[in-house]
């Protein structure tokens, strides 16, 4: 919600959808209609999605393998990619990143998000929060529709 208002062209995948809504989406990154796409783990295992340059791991994976296969979707026919990984400073998080680290074949850089800047972006999201509102209501009740309609269980 918050990429679409902020302009940003996205389609999404998650359980929430339709597999009409899903193929849809899948169809638009395709046509390069869509600049990102954002998944669940769920909803994106099994994809081969030509043309992905960066994905961004917005929780630490749990485990390297599930590591390895979120951000191969960067590296798919020999080609390069990047990964970028939103990470907290738990225990947790820093064991699994040292592991991604030991075991990377390439350098792993690490960079710290400037605290002005997540400020800016936390008022600039919480501006959206009115907006976000309304756009779940719309949704929520489009989803209603649906289901009256035996579009969807």
């Amino acid at each position: 919600i918050i990429f679409g208002l902020l302009g940003l062209r996205v389609e999404e995948l998650h359980g929430n959808l339709t597999q009409a809504q899903r193929l849809e989406a899948l169809e638009n990154c395709k046509e390069e209609k869509s600049d990102f796409l954002l998944a669940t783990d769920l909803a994106g295992r099994g994809l081969d999605i030509k043309g992905v340059d960066v994905v961004v791991n917005l929780e630490v994976p749990r485990n390297l393998a599930e590591y390895v296969h979120r951000v191969g979707r960067t590296a798919r026919a020999g080609r390069k990619g990047r990964a970028v990984t939103l990470a907290d400073d738990s225990q947790r998080t820093k064991s699994m990143l040292k592991e991604v680290v030991r075991s990377a074949p390439d350098v792993v850089k690490r960079r710290v998000v400037p605290p002005d800047a997540i400020a800016a972006m936390r008022s600039r999201i919480e501006e959206l929060e009115a907006d976000v509102a309304a756009v779940m209501q719309e949704e929520a009740v489009e989803r209603q529709m649906r289901i009256a309609s035996g579009q969807e269980a």
